[in-house]
C-alpha cells in the first residue's frame, strides 16, 4: 500500500535578533494578514515633496469594520494579504563592440526584481499574557494562522529567536523551542522561580554562586518537563 509522501516544510527566512536571556517570554511566530492597500505609497507632486497616492479604486480591506472576517474577502479579491511583495530595481550596462572591435558602453538597462515575503508576527502564548489565549484569539478574531499551514517549520518560541526547533527543545508543559537553554529560561519563568543576576566579571561580584543557582534551577526545570 502506498503512502503519502510527507510536505517538506520550507524553513522561515530571516534571522533572530534581541534574544535576551533576561527577557524570557514564551511567543508564538504566526503568519499574520495584512491587506495591501493599507500600506502607504508614495509619490512626489508637482513641487517635488513626498504624497500618498490616492487609490479610491483599491478600498483598503482592513477598514471594512462590518466584515469581521475581512482576511478571507481580501484573499477572496486576489490581495494576497499574508504576504508582502518587496519590488526593486538593478541597472545593468548595456555593452557593444564598436567599429574597432572594442568593447564600449553603449547604455544601461533596469533589471526588476520581486521578492515575496510572509508575513509575521509574535504572539504572546504565556499564561501571564492574557492568561495564555494570545495565539487562539489571534487566529479567530485577526486571522492568523500558523507557520505550517503556509507551509513553513515552526520556529523556538524563546521572544525573539527564530532558530529551528531541535527534539531537546520540546517539552508538553513549556513549549517547543531551539535549546535546552530557552526551554529551561521559559520554565523558570513560567514556574515563578527566582532567577539570580549574573553579574559580569567587571562588577567585580564574585559571580560563582550565582551561576551555580542558575544552572542548578535551569536543571530542575529540565528534569521536570
Amino acid at each position: 500500500m502506498a503512502t503519502a509522501k510527507k510536505e517538506e516544510l520550507k524553513v522561515l527566512p530571516g534571522f533572530s535578533q534581541g534574544v535576551k536571556p533576561t527577557a524570557a517570554a514564551r511567543m508564538i511566530t504566526m503568519a499574520r494578514p495584512i491587506c495591501p492597500n493599507s500600506k502607504i505609497t508614495m509619490e512626489l507632486d508637482h513641487n517635488g515633496r513626498p504624497v500618498p497616492i490616492k487609490r479610491p479604486s483599491e478600498p483598503n480591506c482592513q477598514l471594512n469594520y462590518e466584515d469581521p472576517h475581512w482576511w478571507e474577502t481580501c484573499e477572496a479579491k486576489g490581495h494576497d494579504p499574508y504576504y508582502t511583495t518587496h519590488k526593486w530595481y538593478t541597472t545593468e550596462d548595456i555593452i557593444e563592440d564598436d567599429d574597432s572591435g572594442r568593447l564600449v558602453k553603449k547604455g544601461e538597462r533596469m533589471i526588476p526584481h520581486t521578492e515575496r515575503v510572509l508575513n509575521t508576527a509574535q504572539v504572546g502564548a504565556a499564561l501571564n499574557i492574557n492568561n495564555g489565549k494570545g495565539p487562539m484569539e489571534a487566529i479567530e478574531r485577526k486571522g492568523f494562522k500558523l507557520l505550517r499551514q503556509m507551509g513553513y517549520d515552526e520556529v523556538c518560541q524563546f521572544r525573539n529567536c527564530q532558530k529551528p526547533i531541535q527534539p531537546e527543545g520540546i517539552s508538553r508543559k513549556y513549549g517547543r523551542y531551539c535549546s535546552k537553554e530557552h526551554l529551561s529560561l521559559i520554565g523558570i519563568v513560567a514556574d515563578e522561580m527566582v532567577m539570580p543576576v549574573v553579574e559580569t566579571h567587571l562588577s567585580g561580584f564574585d559571580t560563582t554562586k550565582a551561576i551555580k543557582k542558575r544552572e542548578r534551577l535551569m536543571n530542575e526545570v529540565l528534569l521536570g518537563s
